[in-house]
């Protein structure tokens, strides 16, 4: 049989072990988001803390023992000078002297290196002192290992370190410790003489079931991120300027038409601004420009502007749909709130016939059609055809690969990617398309992957990537919430990855119905309608429009025939088939009903926030009340538990305050023998009531107890009614209580 002493001395050596574990998953991370190189010196630290405290050294002498370690270690590591007479500890005390007025006036950043060693050194020690006490008086360190996971997923979540296997470890440490915790509290408190056999056995379930919780963990299914990376939306609020949002180039942004797209990322501030309105025959989305070079950061026009003067009603020479897919020839006026210098236009343009203007000039290297600068214009007619593609059309298109043989330029200019593209983005592109057989069905796998659930459109408090970090990879891995430049930018570049040339086209969505005339509806557009999307080229059929933006609708129609017939011949035949079905006028007010219900749902799409952490749209005060309620919710509900005895015995009181009946007095008297048991005085087993009751009137001076006995007693043993003593009595009791609240006895 070995002795209780052997027992304690083993079982505590076995959790201090554990400690010296536990906190050593402190310091790896340490290595990989700071600068800290010389792990070992720490480990080092921890070992002789560790020993010290096993060993039962003298504080006086641990502090000294502890600090000739922490001189030698700093004047190696930063000023490897001689240690051999205290003269030599001149410019450590110095540098020391220097960081505490650092300190003092909360100059964090001028702490020198060496400061922060000794702190950290300090900190570990106090750590290892927490340990050992919790361990000592407490048996149990369940409370560390909660610590230490927590640690680990504050640091997996706000800075680049990966926390599972660091949490694996711990899970399965803190599993073996607290079973063993608890075992070496089983045997003190049950005051036990273990066999060595017994001590070998006993680990087997515990084992067991660690083995087993750890391989269920290890194989289940894991389910993906319920939240996007917090760390993202951090650096954004870095960058707000009084509850703003910035952008990439930290400027105020405000949604809204912009040439430059060289810096992608960052929310903005909605504008419901009237840009201009118009009255067209249908709603449609309205271009101004496409982009085709993705820098990893947002978008430039690669070649150089090429500039044709066009006349006024002179046909344009926008041919980016074939002409057998373009409808019949319609007409609509566009009106600017504020004169502009550049034109917008839906898909499938002809003419454009100004009013006092007679020639302007179109861009080449964008499509983009601007007005002379000292002509800037305020109103002008748009004669186009509007694009319907015929899906089995599109699906003929197996792969584009044929334009690298006989349009290699064009395919070049419009598959480029960054060559630091991340390797996942590619590898997702091919993961999406590798069962489709055909390019439509290709683009339609990636658009209804962007539209899916798993990503969130929001406007505020959008991330911006890192200096090294990539636009797209940052949307589809990291943060997966975005507005319509994160969808259609990560629609284009999955595009390329897998082959398939597409552009970024820039412009408005339909805007908002504001009136009818005829066949004519008004719809006015503001900067809130600014909008991005994706237009992919299909041989043989030109450009095609695809939406990738949760919420939005594409602004071309796809029609479901075999029949080799024309587009318009087959539109035509749809509007007299819906006009044989009902009168004008009726056809008329519901078509008008239909576009103010889309728009109602395109502007709730638009501005549909899904917000996992906040309440409201003011992200600044939102962190600010939370993180402040928070700590005080922390600071009051650990101040509610240390002083428990305090209060609980007057919360008891409250209880039963009202309550004068006899029942009440024997779930009174009974709350009060626990109370006192709490402050230290236990009723023996051989002990009588009335025994009791007189060691405690001792060492309170009073007969308080006692006669509270003798009541309990007659309601028990005599059946009596206490309605009247209960009623006396209750001034004492509640005396007693309090009394036991405020003193520690012993």
């Amino acid at each position: 049989m070995i002795t209780i002493r052997k027992q304690k001395g083993l079982q505590t050596f076995i959790l201090y072990v554990i400690g010296f574990i536990l906190i050593w998953e402190w310091l790896r991370p340490l290595q990989q988001i700071t600068e800290i190189k010389n792990l070992p010196v720490f480990l080092g630290f921890l070992v002789i803390g560790f020993v010290l405290s096993f060993l039962g050294v003298h504080w006086i002498l641990r502090i000294i023992i502890n600090g000739c370690y922490m001189i030698l270690v700093i004047n190696h590591l930063y000023y490897q000078e001689p240690l051999i007479t205290l003269l030599k500890l001149d410019t450590i005390i110095k540098d020391f002297a220097l960081n505490i007025g650092h300190v003092f006036r909360m100059d964090w950043l001028g702490l020198t290196n060496s400061f922060r060693t000794f702190l950290l050194f300090v900190t570990l020690d106090c750590i290892v002192f927490l340990y050992t006490f919790w361990v000592k008086k407490r048996k149990g360190i369940f409370f560390f290992v909660l610590i230490t996971i927590i640690y680990l997923a504050i640091l997996d979540t706000f800075f680049p370190f990966q926390a599972d296997y660091a949490v694996i470890r711990t899970f399965i440490i803190g599993l073996a410790a607290t079973g063993l915790a608890h075992f070496s509290k089983l045997v003190e408190q049950e005051r036990l003489t273990v066999s060595f056999a017994l001590i070998k056995r006993w680990p087997i379930p515990l084992v067991v079931i660690i083995l087993v919780c750890a391989g269920v963990g290890i194989v289940i299914p894991k389910p993906g991120p319920i939240w996007p990376d917090p760390m993202p939306y951090v650096v954004t609020f870095a960058n707000q300027e009084d509850g703003n949002m910035l952008n990439a180039k930290g400027k105020l942004h405000k949604i809204g038409y912009d040439e430059d797209d060289t810096q992608l990322g960052g929310g903005f501030i909605k504008d419901d601004t009237p840009v201009f309105t118009v009255k067209s025959p249908e709603k449609q989305y309205w271009r101004v420009e496409t982009k085709d070079f993705y820098s990893g950061k947002g978008w430039v026009v690669s070649e150089k502007d090429n500039f044709q003067q066009i006349k006024d009603s002179e046909e344009l020479p926008i041919y980016s749909v074939e002409p057998e897919y373009l409808g019949e020839t319609s007409e609509l006026e566009v009106v600017f709130m504020e004169r502009r210098d550049h034109v917008i236009y839906p898909q499938g343009v002809n003419r454009l016939k100004f009013h006092k203007q007679n020639f302007y000039h179109y861009n080449e290297a964008n499509e983009k059609i601007q007005i002379p600068p000292d002509n800037q214009l305020s109103s002008y007619t748009v004669q186009y055809q509007r694009p319907a593609f015929i899906i089995e059309d599109l699906k003929n298109v197996t792969a584009s690969e044929n334009l690298r043989k006989d349009m290699p330029d064009f395919y070049t200019r419009y598959t480029q990617l960054p060559e630091n593209l991340p390797a996942r983005v590619k590898e997702l592109a091919i993961r999406l398309t590798e069962n489709e057989n055909n390019q439509y069905d290709k683009v339609k796998a990636i658009e209804e992957y962007l539209q899916s659930s798993r990503f969130t459109y929001k406007t505020e408090n959008i991330p911006i990537p890192g200096k090294e970090e990539d636009y797209v990879d940052q949307f589809l891995f990291e943060t997966m919430i975005g507005y319509c430049d994160n969808f259609s930018t990560s629609m284009a570049v999955l595009l390329r990855s897998v082959g398939i040339p597409s552009r970024w086209v820039k412009g408005y969505t339909g805007g908002t119905v504001i009136g009818s005339e005829g066949e004519l509806t008004t719809y006015k557009i503001t900067n809130n309608n600014a909008h991005s999307w994706v237009e992919v080229y299909f041989p043989g059929n030109g450009w095609v429009p695809f939406e990738p933006t949760s919420g939005f609708t594409n602004a071309v129609d796809f029609i479901e025939e075999s029949e080799t017939v024309s587009t318009e011949n087959a539109l035509q035949q749809e509007r007299e088939s819906e006009s044989n079905v009902q009168p004008e006028a009726p056809n008329l007010q519901r078509k008008q009903q239909t576009e103010q219900q889309i728009e109602e749902q395109s502007e709730t799409n638009s501005d549909k926030e899904t917000k996992p952490f906040t309440i409201n749209n003011d992200w600044k005060n939102v962190k600010i009340w939370w993180v402040i309620g928070g700590i005080l919710a922390g600071i009051f509900v650990l101040l509610s538990y240390i002083l428990r005895r305090r209060w609980l015995p007057y919360w008891v009181i409250f209880q039963y305050r009202n309550k004068n009946d006899a029942k009440s007095f024997m779930p009174a008297y009974l709350a009060l023998l626990k109370r006192l048991e709490k402050s230290g005085v236990i009723k023996e087993e051989d002990e009588t009531l009335n025994q009791f009751a007189k060691r405690v009137d001792e060492f309170f001076n009073n007969d308080f107890m006692s006669r509270l006995t003798e009541q309990y007693e007659r309601y028990l043993y005599r059946n009596e009614q206490v309605d009247t003593g209960w009623g006396s009595c209750k001034p004492i009791w509640e005396e007693l209580m309090k009394l036991a609240a405020e003193k520690k006895l012993t």
